[in-house]
C-alpha cells in the first residue's frame, strides 16, 4: 500500500524577473510618498492631527466642567437669594408685629392718660376701678374691684375714661361692687338732647343693647324733635347722675313705641375695662346750693 502525503505538494513556479514598467511604477509610488511625507512633516500636519485628536476629549471635559461650575454657581446664587428673601419676609413680619404692638401700646397710653386726667377734668372726686367680671346674660351688670372700704356707695355714677355714662353702683361689698348698666331693663336716666330745648327719659333695652328714649317734653316754646345723630346728655334730673354726662346718640324713631326714639349707648359694656366712680356728688351739689344761697 502506498501512503499519500498529508499535504499536497506545492507546485514550483519559476521566478520571472520584473519588467521595466513595474520598476517604473514602484519608483513613482515611492517618490510620491516621500514628497508627501516631507510636506506633512514640514507643515506639522501629523502633529496637528494627533494634537487635535488628543485634545478634543480634553476640550469637551473642560467645557463640561465650566458648564457644571456655572450651573452650581447659579444654584448657589438662587439659594442665597431665596434665603435673603426669607430673611426679608421675616424682618417685615417682625416690623409689622412691632408696629402693631406700638400702636396698641400708644392707644393704651392715651387711654390711661385720659383715665388719669379725668379726675382733674370732672368737678367731682373720682375713683378708678377695674372690671373683674361681667354679667351680660340677664341682669346686664359689671363687677368691679372697688367696694365699701374704698368709699364706694350705692347709686354713685360710673363712667368710662371718655366720660361716657356706663351705669350706677347697684350693690357694694367690702372690696367689690356691682354696677347696673344703663342698658339694663330697670335702668332709668333723665336726659336732654344737646343744643335743643328737649328733655326725656331713657330706659335700657338689653335685648338689642340699646336705649329707648321716651316721655319727651319741651323746655322751650319751639316745637322740635330729636334727629339721628343728636347727642344725648344727662339732665341731672333725679340727682343720681350729674348733668352733661354723655349717654349716647340718637339712631332714629322707635317703630314699636309711638313718640319714642332709639339711642345707641356711647359705651360698649362688652369692651370696657377701666371705669371711674364719682364719689361725692351729693356733697358737691349741696356745696353749690350753699354757695348760691350765700351769693344771693
Amino acid at each position: 500500500m502506498i501512503l499519500q502525503p498529508a499535504f499536497p505538494r506545492r507546485s514550483r513556479r519559476k521566478f520571472r524577473p520584473w519588467n521595466p514598467t513595474t520598476y517604473t511604477a514602484i519608483l513613482l509610488i515611492v517618490a510620491i510618498v516621500s514628497v508627501a511625507g516631507w510636506k506633512m512633516e514640514e507643515s506639522g500636519w501629523m502633529e496637528n492631527s494627533v494634537t487635535h485628536v488628543m485634545s478634543s476629549p480634553l476640550r469637551f471635559l473642560q467645557g463640561t466642567r465650566a458648564y457644571v461650575l456655572r450651573a452650581v454657581e447659579e444654584v448657589r446664587l438662587a439659594i442665597h437669594t431665596h434665603q435673603e428673601l426669607d430673611q426679608l419676609r421675616e424682618e417685615a413680619e417682625r416690623l409689622r408685629q412691632e408696629n402693631q404692638e406700638l400702636r396698641i401700646a400708644a392707644a393704651d397710653v392715651a387711654h390711661l392718660r385720659a383715665l388719669l386726667d379725668l379726675p382733674e377734668r370732672t368737678p367731682f372726686r373720682a375713683l378708678s376701678a377695674l372690671v373683674i367680671n361681667r354679667d351680660l346674660g340677664t341682669s346686664f351688670a359689671l363687677i368691679i374691684n372697688r367696694g365699701k372700704e374704698d368709699g364706694v356707695a350705692v347709686n354713685q355714677p360710673v363712667l368710662s375714661a371718655s366720660q361716657g355714662l356706663v351705669g350706677r353702683i347697684e350693690r357694694t361689698l367690702s372690696r367689690t361692687s356691682r354696677v347696673q348698666l344703663i342698658t339694663d331693663y330697670n335702668s332709668v336716666v333723665g336726659v336732654r338732647v344737646e343744643n335743643k330745648s328737649l328733655e326725656a327719659i331713657v330706659r335700657g333695652n338689653p335685648r338689642e343693647g340699646l336705649l329707648i328714649m321716651s316721655d319727651l317734653f319741651l323746655t322751650g316754646d319751639v316745637h322740635i324733635v330729636p334727629e339721628p345723630g343728636d347727642r344725648i346728655l344727662t339732665s341731672g334730673f333725679g340727682r343720681v347722675f350729674p348733668p352733661d354726662l354723655l349717654v349716647g346718640e340718637v339712631i332714629g324713631p322707635d317703630e314699636t313705641q309711638e313718640g319714642a326714639y332709639r339711642v345707641a349707648p356711647c359705651v360698649d359694656a362688652r369692651k370696657v375695662y377701666e371705669l371711674l366712680i364719682l364719689l361725692d356728688i351729693e356733697r358737691r351739689e349741696d356745696l353749690e346750693l350753699l354757695e348760691a344761697s350765700e351769693v344771693s
